[in-house]
């Protein structure tokens, strides 16, 4: 990450988006040409509001209703679900990075979730030396579940890294039929990703 967070603030506090939060304490409506709030405000904001528990469940809530609403405008008869993991390299001695053999980098290994519409289901910053797989649940299980509620009809997806027998039992509960097995050459296809069918309950 490096200097990116450091400039990210810098960019940040010159924008109004956090307005969202309606706290006037933090940011406040001062018009494009000002400051919306301090980069050590914006760090404090960063290091000790957004961390407290109550706070990392109201962003995940967030998230959740952006999502919802560009799929209330979106014509879909079903939804894919894709995970996978990645790299996030880093500079510097941040809580949590480690060196991966597979990316030859010291980084941060994080998980994504997005549906075939491009929107990010869910995210979770993880150390850098874990499993691709690691704590998959925790990111797919809330969403499944929401979709199901819907009775929405879910594709799920993943590489081979994600053909975990706990993965392929947690499938099979909510109900999937089987499809066909990846493709030999990797090729990011529907029909060559292990895509599974969660029949909604």
């Amino acid at each position: 990450m490096g200097l990116e967070p450091v400039l990210f603030r810098e960019r940040v506090h010159r924008l109004t988006v956090y307005t969202l939060f309606e706290d006037t304490s933090i940011v406040g409506w001062q018009g494009t040409d000002k400051q919306a709030a301090s980069t050590n405000t914006m760090s404090r904001f960063e290091t000790e509001v957004l961390t407290e528990e109550e706070n990392l469940d109201g962003l995940a809530r967030l998230n959740v209703e952006w999502v919802d609403r560009a799929m209330a405008q979106t014509s879909h008869q079903r939804v894919i679900l894709d995970m996978d993991s990645s790299e996030s390299p880093v500079h510097g001695q941040q809580e949590g990075v480690a060196y991966n053999g597979h990316f030859e980098s010291v980084c941060y290994h994080p998980l994504f979730l997005f549906n075939h519409f491009g929107d990010c289901e869910g995210a979770m910053l993880r150390p850098g030396n874990v499993h691709s797989a690691e704590r998959w649940r925790e990111v797919l299980e809330p969403v499944v579940k929401r979709y199901q509620e819907k009775g929405v009809r879910l594709l799920f997806r993943a590489d081979a890294a994600f053909a975990k027998p706990e993965v392929y039992e947690y499938l099979e509960s909510a109900g999937i039929s089987p499809n066909p097995p990846k493709d030999t050459d990797g090729r990011r296809e529907e029909s060559g990703r292990g895509v599974r069918e969660l029949q909604g309950k």
